[in-house]
C-alpha cells in the first residue's frame, strides 16, 4: 500500500489539536536533570525528522523511476509490435524501411527517457543512482540501498536491433523479451524498495510522535513551533511525491515518445 498524501496531512494537522495542554501538574522543567532530558528529547525529534525528509526523498526519487521505466515498458511493448509485424515474410522492402524507421525513433525516445528521467539532479536510470543508501531509522543499520542500473547498458542490444530483414526481425522478438523481462525485474526492486520505504515512514511518524508529545510537555511554545516546522518540510514533501504519482499515466508515456 502506497503512502496515503491526505491521509497523513491530516495526521500531521491533527497533532496540533492533540497536543497536551498544560495542567497543574505539567509545569516548566528548570533542573539540570530536566533540561537534559528536554535537550536529548528534542535531539530525538530532529533525528527523526531529518529521516522522514530523507525517507520522503526516497519516495520521491522511485516514483520518478517507476514512471520512466514505465514509459520504457510501454515503447517496448510497441517495439515488440514492430518485431512481430517485420516477421512476416511477405512485406516488402519499402514496408520494411518503413518499421524500422518507426523501431528506431521509439528507440531514440527510449533514450531521451533514460537521460530525462531526472530527480534532484540525479539521472535515476542513467546509473546515477548507485548504492544509494537512505536511512530509515535513527539508529545504525537502519536504512534501505537503492541500486538502479544503467538502462543505456542494461538495453545496449536493443539498440542495434535491425527489423528491415526478416532474419533480423526474428531473432529481435527474443532480445525484446529479454529487455521486457530486464525492465519488469527492475521495477519489482523498485517497488520493493518503495514499500519498505513507506512502512518506514509511517514508523517513524508514529515514533515521533510520541517523542513530540512527551517534549511538548516541558516547553508547548517550542513544541508548537517544532512542530509547524516538521508539518511544513512534510507537506512539501508529499506534495512532489503526489505530482510524480500523476506522472504515471499513459498520456505522460506517450509525451516522452514523441
Amino acid at each position: 500500500m502506497r503512502v496515503n498524501d491526505v491521509n497523513l496531512m491530516r495526521y500531521i494537522q491533527q497533532l496540533s489539536l492533540e497536543r497536551k495542554a498544560p495542567t497543574p501538574g505539567s509545569f516548566l522543567f528548570n533542573t539540570v536533570s530536566e533540561l537534559a532530558v528536554q535537550q536529548k528529547l528534542r535531539g530525538q525529534i530532529e533525528g527523526y525528522k531529518t529521516t522522514l525528509s530523507q525517507i520522503y526523498n526516497g519516495i520521491g526519487l522511485l516514483n520518478t523511476a517507476n514512471a520512466g521505466l514505465e514509459s520504457i515498458s510501454t515503447a517496448l511493448q510497441r517495439a515488440r509490435e514492430l518485431a512481430v509485424q517485420a516477421s512476416n515474410a511477405t512485406l516488402t522492402d519499402v514496408e520494411r524501411s518503413m518499421i524500422q524507421k518507426e523501431y528506431e525513433e521509439i528507440m531514440r525516445g527510449v533514450k531521451r527517457i533514460i537521460q530525462q528521467t531526472t530527480y534532484n539532479e540525479q539521472r535515476v536510470l542513467a546509473g546515477d543512482v548507485r548504492n544509494l543508501v537512505i536511512q530509515t531509522g535513527p539508529n545504525e543499520g537502519q536504512n534501505v540501498t537503492v541500486n538502479i542500473p544503467n538502462l543505456e547498458e542494461t538495453l545496449s542490444e536493443l539498440f542495434e536491433v535491425d527489423l528491415s530483414t526478416f532474419e533480423g526481425a526474428q531473432r529481435s522478438l527474443e532480445t525484446i523479451d529479454q529487455a521486457l523481462e530486464n525492465i519488469s525485474q527492475i521495477r519489482g526492486n523498485v517497488g520493493s524498495w518503495m514499500n519498505r520505504l513507506e512502512s518506514s515512514a509511517r514508523s517513524v511518524m508514529n515514533s515521533y510522535t510520541e517523542l513530540f508529545k512527551t517534549e511538548s510537555l516541558f516547553e508547548p511554545s517550542v513544541a508548537e513551533l517544532l512542530l509547524e516546522s516538521t508539518k511544513e518540510d512534510i507537506l512539501r514533501q508529499t506534495a512532489l511525491t503526489g505530482i510524480l504519482f500523476r506522472m504515471e499515466n499513459a498520456g505522460n508515456v506517450l509525451k516522452l515518445l514523441m
